[in-house]
């Protein structure tokens, strides 16, 4: 048991550190016992945002789809942030929030 604890330990401080993927083990906990919902600062996402690891994924008439690392999701690695383009239509952002609904109830 000593083992196995040490292990897990060990492979927390890897994730922290961001020199290994989130073990399978932990996905599949996270699945079966999905954790609370996060709500994350505007401050946090902008910087997030901004900073040099930000890497763009996908863009499409709605906005840029960016990977970040976010502080509140130490060692899970990568999110993606949706960022709109300007000038949406008042629509586009209820659209957007509909879809942020229908996530929040998937374990993705």
């Amino acid at each position: 048991r000593d083992a196995a604890a040490a292990e897990e330990a060990a492979a927390a401080a890897a994730l922290e550190a961001g020199d290994a993927e989130v073990p399978s083990a932990l996905l599949h906990e996270a699945i079966d016992a999905p954790p609370p919902v996060l709500e994350v600062g505007a401050a946090e996402v902008t910087a997030a945002l901004e900073a040099a690891g930000a890497e763009e994924v996908g863009k499409g008439g709605f906005g840029v789809v960016y990977a970040v690392e976010l502080p509140s999701f130490s060692g899970w690695g990568r999110v993606a942030i949706k960022r709109a383009l300007p000038g949406q239509p008042d629509d586009s952002v209820s659209n957007m929030m509909d879809e942020v609904a229908l996530l929040r109830k998937c374990a993705h």
